[in-house]
């Protein structure tokens, strides 16, 4: 072993000492391939410790088969390892908290070779691993190859011999649990077959060194996660090495999926018999926490990025992926909006998620709109399971302007998981269905939508009669919920158009009714009635206030605003410019033309709008619009000189 070698795997040593348990220690036993790799030194220790700063990680790098081990032996308060099967005897003996490991994530495992690669996997089997591993047993066999087996029941080896049940020619035996070995004749093991007995990076650079005479120290290949292998290759620890065989192709035997290398989390269950009366203190609070973190969305977007965004060394995969329809921007008022989603499993091959739980989850408001902001408290409209392709279908019928979410709760090996659906306008509808004069008024009557969800909703009637621009001459506010109205508007003599105008500005896009004509003859007028004169005009105030070329015009209103569409406008006029010297250019003062109109709240008094104006003297005013709820109206006009 060269000095640059002793010295990584010294130093990965000292990483790896196992502390005593302490109140605020996490013990946890885990696979070397992710120290080896450097994820737990680089991402997870720092992140989990900053996370939840009350405690310590406590992790000893292992293989899976010992880690597991340990853990039935009390050692450990959680466990990270990527050997399925032998985590499902795990779970199976009930030393699992929870009956389901957590999935973390995954990378692949490659088949490893020096650059002289006697057997000429490169060349012949880049994309076959079960043919590359008969050629390396026949070269082996002719004294031409030597394979690194860990040897050791980690998560690897467990592969690694899953693998060679599958190959065809190469004399093996059984190891149990559906994995082999190669076989020398007579039960052992050929001269060809060497075990390390040591981690994932010990085992690569023993293969590196290839010490094994008389086979040639050009000779020897082995198989790694591509963790390690990438991360021993970037601090120069290997040399004279290449991948040789990677990417299994889908028409080789175990198909595309056999290389890949999940990894699961468990927390230990403390409430095993097999700890009955040992007095041994677990931490199972830190464990779920633990385990809490490495299936969060922070640690799973790191994943993303370590070392770089070009070549991370994991992927993540401790949610489902989720993919969904965007949903309309808007919709009436009583209408649906259908979300439908799929759930795949993000680690390859594991393919569609059936029969998880998934809810459509509301909540009102849209941020940055008029109907913000958005109300943080999401609450279920509807809910069902996935079928046999991952498919769910919801259907929502908001009743105010919102936004809708698809929240998925932990199924199986998967954690929890919301998805922002989008944001949907709710738009309001009314329909003024009759109109008939009766000895005390109009009586008008219609249906009208949203029927409930309401937050400051009022019903107003715009009446216009001869001499006079369309104006508010009944405002109703309307309870909680109604699916209808039934008012009477005391009018004077003549005749009227009217509709019905529907306002709940921060909840749903407003609504006007069809117009009518109505004539009130003067026989039937009632007591108090309304009359052009008697419908107000508005008023509005202007103060201004300027700093260099801004000015900043301020105001009251009256009345209030009241519904959707009101305005104040800017108008100004230029009544001269200014030349070089100062000296003033008369002009013929120009008409008022609109330089700024801003959009008015409901109930609003004041208003404040900015302008930027060039050099000159300007006389400014303000306009007050609110379209058919009072006549327009103009403040009075004031002068600036602007520098």
């Amino acid at each position: 072993m060269t000095p640059r070698m002793r010295a990584i795997v010294v130093g990965m040593a000292f990483l790896l000492v196992a502390a005593p348990a302490g109140a605020s220690d996490v013990r946890v036993e885990g696979t070397t391939d992710t120290t080896d790799s450097g994820l737990i030194q680089d991402v997870i220790q720092p992140g989990f410790e900053a996370a939840y700063p009350q405690y310590t990680l406590k992790y000893h790098a292992t293989g899976t088969g010992a880690a597991l081990t340990d853990a039935r032996a009390g050692q450990a308060d959680a466990v990270l390892t990527h050997a399925p099967s032998s985590e499902a005897q795990f779970v199976q003996d009930g030393f699992s908290l929870e009956p389901f490991g957590r999935a973390t994530f995954f990378n692949d495992y490659i088949l490893i070779g020096h650059n002289a690669d006697p057997a000429n996997i490169a060349g012949n089997d880049p994309h076959d691993a079960i043919s590359a591993m008969e050629a390396i047993a026949a070269s082996g066999a002719a004294g031409n190859a030597t394979w690194i087996s860990r040897g050791d029941n980690s998560g690897t080896h467990v592969q690694e011999g899953v693998m060679w049940c599958m190959t065809s020619g190469v004399p093996v035996h059984s190891l149990g649990g559906g994995r082999c070995e190669p076989d020398d004749g007579s039960g052992g093991i050929p001269s060809w077959y060497k075990k390390t007995g040591v981690g994932q990076a010990q085992s690569v650079q023993v293969t590196a060194e290839c010490n094994f005479p008389p086979a040639a120290a050009d000779s020897c290949y082995s198989m790694t996660d591509r963790g390690t292998y990438d991360n021993l290759q970037s601090q120069g620890a290997i040399a004279g090495m290449k991948v040789v065989s990677e990417h299994n192709a889908t028409n080789s035997r175990g198909g595309e999926n056999l290389l890949i290398n999940p990894f699961h989390v468990y927390a230990v269950n403390p409430n095993n018999p097999a700890f009955a009366g040992k007095g041994i203190n677990f931490n199972t609070d830190g464990a779920l926490a633990f385990l809490d973190y490495l299936t969060s969305p922070d640690l799973q977007n790191r994943l993303l990025s370590y070392p770089s965004t070009a070549n991370p060394r994991f992927f993540p995969d401790a949610t489902p992926q989720v993919q969904v329809n965007s949903v309309p921007d808007s919709i009436g008022a009583g209408d649906s909006v259908n979300v439908n989603a799929k759930l795949i499993n993000k680690l390859p091959g594991a393919g569609p998620v059936q029969g998880a739980a998934a809810s459509l989850q509301f909540a009102g408001g849209i941020n940055n709109s008029v109907f913000g902001p958005l109300d943080p408290t999401f609450g279920d409209v509807a809910s069902a399971t996935t079928d046999g392709s991952g498919n769910v279908g919801l259907i929502a019928k908001p009743d105010r302007s919102g936004t809708l979410r698809l929240s998925i709760p932990r199924f199986q090996d998967l954690s929890a998981t919301t998805v922002d659906v989008g944001s949907t306008r709710v738009r309001a509808s009314v329909d003024l269905q009759s109109a008939s004069v009766t000895p005390t008024g109009v009586r008008l009557q219609g249906r009208l939508a949203p029927t409930s969800g309401r937050r400051a909703a009022t019903l107003n009637v715009v009446g216009q009669a001869s001499g006079i621009t369309p104006a508010t001459v009944q405002s109703l506010n309307l309870p909680g919920s109604s699916d209808s109205f039934d008012t009477t508007v005391p009018l004077g003599p003549g005749t009227w158009t009217l509709k019905m105008v529907y306002s709940d500005p921060t909840a749903v896009e407003g609504a006007e009714s069809r117009s009518v004509e109505v004539t009130v003859p003067a026989a039937l007028v009632p007591p108090a009635a309304i009359t052009p004169a008697s419908i107000a005009r508005a008023s509005i105030r202007l103060g201004l206030r300027r700093r260099g070329s801004r000015l900043t015009l301020r105001g009251a209103l009256n009345p209030a605003v009241s519904g959707n569409g009101a305005s104040v406008q800017v108008l100004g006029r230029k009544l001269s410019s200014t030349g070089a010297k100062g000296a003033a250019k008369k002009k013929r003062a120009p008409r008022f033309k609109r330089v700024a109109t801003k959009t008015l709240r409901n109930g609003a008094r004041k208003y404040s709008v900015s302008v930027t104006l060039g050099r000159g003297r300007w006389q400014l005013k303000t306009r007050y619009r609110n379209p058919g709820v009072v006549r327009t109206a103009d403040s009075r006009a004031r002068s600036v000189s602007v520098p």
